[in-house]
């Protein structure tokens, strides 16, 4: 017996006869197995390789096959408007065997949500924020929908697993879990991950029988075309954009909602081009998706906010303006195109500066060598502890602490936490006034629902913060949003706004209600919205270094980027950046330390060099700016490569306090409920990677460390 034999007589005709393949595709040949048997798993294939398939249809089988209670299967997605571009579509599937798709998130209808509770779907589509929602409130539907889960689809797990939200998904299917007295299965889906065995072993979690698995078809996967160009400024990315756009159909990713507004009206308003970031309002993005969908030419301008697998039909070429932050999405946006047969990836790279043209060669060059970033998930997750700590108080109208610990302790998020550390933060959470105790058991205190309590516990529903917004609206219609602080510091008697790709004259502000009424305009100032600039890894930046060190021009670049990294060689061939070299070079003002290390880890070094030497230190990616110079600098440089390679650090206190009254150090709303030391020892753990540092210290070939002077 094969394994599509294995599978229920329904989905065997359901894929057969309905959708006519003619054979699996290996990933789903290799995940009928594991699914069936009730394993956890990772499933790895290219963007559109067939992962969804792959895990629903062998899930479906189970349904049939094990008479499986009504919303057994959560398929849980980042993204809402990921969720609404995969309804239609599973609907359809599991129509056809005789089985409902259900979808709860934000923007679902209060109706369509009332007919979900009265008949519940075989599979529910659905966000992590919005399984918190069901949980949490009395009448959220959480006994309906949620006690009967058998199985959970993660769809681009990828995306979770390295941040808050990753610890928040695990904690809610642990206590999905505890809900419904056995193990809940968990199968994740990604296209891009480098050590898929450890974010197997995180997603599992506790309780299961076996270990997990990793489903990796291999194979060979197609060559991708790489083109790289350079140029003065956004126009000149427009022009060749547009003529593009004219003849094929294209995705143009830029690295900020505020690049994206700035390329869009360079494009003009002739150019057949859409525009998509999470600042445009959702029902625009949903006309941009299905408008580009439908063309066989233009351009659709996005952020990542396209990164993640929506379809919108088959690509002729990916635009990349600027570089991309990691090979992982590099990898995410190059897998949109190459789809058809007889075709391969193909991306143009367009760089406003030499920097970025360095950056994008490097990440190509390790997407060539199949390097790809790995998801290291954090064991302790301390600001998504304390927000679950309220969470589960908050659902459960109270519990014990011995009932608390055990809803906490499974979670793989929290696994580096001793039970010391977790006993200490709840005694704090009780003097704080943040947790309270009656009658033996732990209550969500007047001190939280004071601070998250507001709109039933909104503030709840989610681990990370957006900051202060205005809706921007024009009739009833919703353009998008604007941060608070940029339209209120709009000058003049009628001032105008750029948002969702065109022009908007505001004609009322309303802050108490959040809203800006505005109109049509004839131009605009491009909002600005708060982010953080790239952070290259160590390994992109030590290619960056190998790519400056000389050599031929890696193939793809135009005669234009051939003659930029030519010029940036020349520009920095007195540093001799042959060999492991890290120079340290003097200036007539400052010490240049060229370490090639990385944000992260230069982030340590500056605040380590800082301390020794008393004088001001500034981090890139590429190196370390000392404003001091020769002996005090060099003897500040060599003690921190002992203090680092030792072991023997200077005192927390005295090198690694972070000020959290200024806003960049305030990551999370809820550090303010940790002990002071505990919010301290969260920000190092955050910002300041000491392991790292160390490994890259002790891989260098230090010896070669030389002066250089400009």
């Amino acid at each position: 017996m094969t394994d599509f034999d294995r599978l229920h007589p329904s989905l065997q005709y359901l894929i057969r006869e309905v959708l006519r393949f003619h054979g699996l595709r290996p990933v789903q040949e290799q995940t009928i197995a594991p699914v069936l048997d009730g394993r956890d798993c990772i499933v790895l294939a290219p963007t559109a390789g067939g992962k969804t398939e792959a895990a629903v249809l062998p899930a479906w089988s189970r349904v049939l096959a094990e008479r499986w209670p009504r919303c057994s299967i959560l398929y849980i997605c980042p993204l809402r408007a990921l969720l609404n571009n995969q309804d239609g579509r599973l609907t359809r599937l599991a129509e056809a065997v005789g089985l409902k798709v259900g979808k709860w998130h934000g923007d679902v209808s209060p109706a369509e949500r009332k007919r979900l509770l009265a008949e519940p779907p075989d599979m529910l589509l659905i966000t992590p924020e919005s399984i918190e929602v069901l949980l949490i409130r009395p009448s959220g539907g959480a006994a309906q929908l949620l006690d009967q889960v058998r199985l959970a689809i993660v769809d681009e797990v990828h995306a979770f697993a390295n941040d808050a939200r990753g610890a928040h998904l695990v904690s809610l299917i642990e206590r999905l879990q505890q809900r419904a007295g056995r193990h809940i299965q968990r199968v994740g889906l990604s296209a891009t991950v480098g050590n898929p065995v450890e974010l197997a072993r995180w997603l599992q979690g506790a309780g299961a029988a076996q270990a997990p698995l990793v489903v990796d078809p291999g194979g060979a996967r197609k060559v991708p075309k790489f083109t790289f160009d350079i140029g003065d400024d956004v126009a000149w990315a427009a022009s060749l954009i547009r003529a593009k756009g004219a003849t094929q159909k294209q995705l143009a990713f830029v690295q900020s909602r505020t690049q994206a507004e700035r390329l869009s009206g360079a494009l003009g308003p002739t150019a057949r081009a859409w525009i998509h970031h999470s600042a445009v309002g959702r029902a625009r993005r949903a006309e941009a998706e299905l408008a580009f969908e439908s063309e066989r030419v233009g351009t659709l301008v996005a952020t990542s906010s396209m990164e993640l697998g929506i379809d919108v039909g088959n690509l002729d070429e990916v635009i990349q303006l600027d570089a991309p932050g990691t090979v992982a999405s590099l990898a995410q946006r190059l897998g949109r195109t190459g789809r058809r047969a007889n075709t391969n990836p193909c991306m143009t790279f367009l760089a406003e500066t030499p920097e970025d043209l360095v950056v994008s060669l490097a990440l190509a060059e390790l997407f060539l060598a199949g390097w790809i970033e790995d998801v290291v998930p954090s064991t302790r997750s301390w600001t998504v502890l304390v927000h679950q700590i309220f969470a589960n108080l908050l659902e459960t109208s109270g519990m014990t602490r011995g009932q608390l610990l055990a809803h906490l302790q499974p979670v793989p998020s929290f696994a580096g936490f001793g039970e010391g550390e977790l006993g200490h933060l709840i005694d704090h959470l009780l003097v704080e006034g943040w947790v309270d105790t009656e009658g033996g058991l732990l209550l969500l205190g007047r001190k939280a629902e004071k601070v998250f309590g507001a709109k039933s516990f909104f503030r709840l529903y989610a681990v990370f913060e957006s900051p202060d917004t205005l809706t921007v609206r024009w009739g009833d219609d919703e353009i998008g949003t604007v941060q608070s602080w940029f339209a209120l510091q709009l000058r003049g008697a009628r001032p105008t706004v750029r948002l969702a790709g065109r022009a908007w004259r505001i004609t009322h502000l309303d802050p108490a209600r959040g809203v800006v009424h505005v109109e049509p305009g004839d131009h605009g100032d491009v909002p600005s919205w708060t982010g953080r600039p790239n952070v290259y890894s160590r390994q992109v930046c030590e290619k960056v270094r190998e790519l400056l060190a000389g050599g031929a021009a890696p193939e793809g670049c135009t005669p234009a980027a051939r003659a930029a990294l030519e010029a940036v060689r020349r520009q920095l061939e007195h540093l001799n950046l042959s060999g492991d070299a890290r120079p340290i070079e003097e200036t007539k003002d400052r010490t240049i330390w060229h370490t090639f290390a990385g944000g992260r880890i230069n982030a340590v070094l500056a605040r380590l060099l800082e301390h020794e030497c008393g004088a001001p230190v500034s981090a890139s990616n590429l190196n370390v700016k000392l404003q001091a110079r020769g002996a005090r600098a060099r003897a500040a440089i060599e003690s921190v490569i002992n203090q680092l390679t030792t072991g023997q650090l200077p005192p927390d206190d005295e090198w690694a306090v972070f000020d959290t009254e200024k806003k960049a150090a305030v990551l999370s709303a809820f550090q303010a409920c940790l002990p002071h030391d505990v919010e301290q020892e969260f920000l190092r753990e955050s910002l300041l990677p000491l392991a790292a540092a160390r490994r890259w210290l002790l891989a260098s070939e230090w010896p070669q460390i030389k002066s250089v002077a400009r």
